[in-house]
């Protein structure tokens, strides 16, 4: 699926560059600024999404996409330290909430298996650490390259990305266009219009994002994803959220005000 999307994002953003570039004229951009999208997609949109889709399997979308919520607090740090940008003391209260969100996630995990779910976790979190040095790169292609657009940035960065599953290929094995064949006509359509929305839309407007604020609050903003998601498995699966997941929105949602 990872890889899919990568594809998917090369040829969309690919066709949009070249056209983009029809029209400005620009170059190729700076090595500097290039190989920092390069690295990007490798880190952010390859590597990154296999550890994420892992976690999904494990523990579910919406408590993975909770662990996230840890990343305004890396962000903040790092964003100070690469970009001078300002770091705000109550980042440091905040994580205190982000942590007790994590605890109840993994204890409900255990309730029900008598075991601390330990992979799913380490899976979303090494993700998301992935995740935010893959975005300190893309706001550093930028700042190499101002001229640069949102979807030539996007266009390197999934260049990097496929790069990355070409040099995982002989350990994936992958069958990309065999395995899309196996799948239902509108499970196709469905795959085909998450790659669409999580790739050309959704890539789009967080790489503008990325471009222009501060790095802490985009990656907070970022960070209601939990919700969205738990409203979608809710209504998908036509189930109520367990009081755990409750709770561990509370905590979410008090330590994400606190970061705002």
């Amino acid at each position: 699926m990872t890889a899919f999307k990568a594809v998917v994002s090369l040829v969309a953003f690919g066709a949009l560059t070249a056209f983009q570039k029809s029209l400005h004229g620009t170059d190729f951009p700076p090595l500097a600024s290039f190989l920092s999208f390069f690295m990007s997609g490798f880190l952010g949109m390859n590597l990154c999404d296999i550890l994420l889709l892992h976690a999904f399997s494990t523990i579910g979308p919406a408590r993975s996409l909770m662990i996230f919520s840890f990343q305004p607090i890396f962000m903040g740090i790092l964003g100070y330290i690469v970009f001078a940008q300002s770091l705000s003391m109550n980042k440091c209260f905040a994580i205190l909430f982000m942590i007790g969100c994590v605890f109840v996630v993994s204890y409900e995990r255990f309730r029900k298996e008598r075991r601390w779910e330990i992979q799913g976790p380490l899976f979303a979190f090494a993700g998301m650490l992935l995740d935010t040095v893959g975005i300190l790169f893309t706001r550093y292609g930028f700042e190499t390259n101002p001229q640069a657009g949102i979807f030539e940035g996007n266009f390197y960065r999934a260049c990097g990305a496929l790069a990355g599953f070409l040099l995982f290929s002989p350990f994936l094995k992958l069958r990309l266009w065999k395995s899309f064949q196996k799948f239902s006509h509108s499970s196709r359509f469905l795959i085909v219009g998450a790659s669409l929305l999580g790739t050309l839309v959704a890539a789009s407007f967080h790489v503008a994002a990325v471009s222009r604020g501060n790095l802490a609050i985009v990656a907070a903003i970022n960070g209601t994803g939990p919700v969205f998601a738990a409203i979608v498995d809710s209504i998908a699966f036509r189930r109520w959220p367990s009081p755990f997941l409750y709770l561990a929105f509370a905590l979410f949602a008090f330590g994400f005000y606190i970061l705002l």
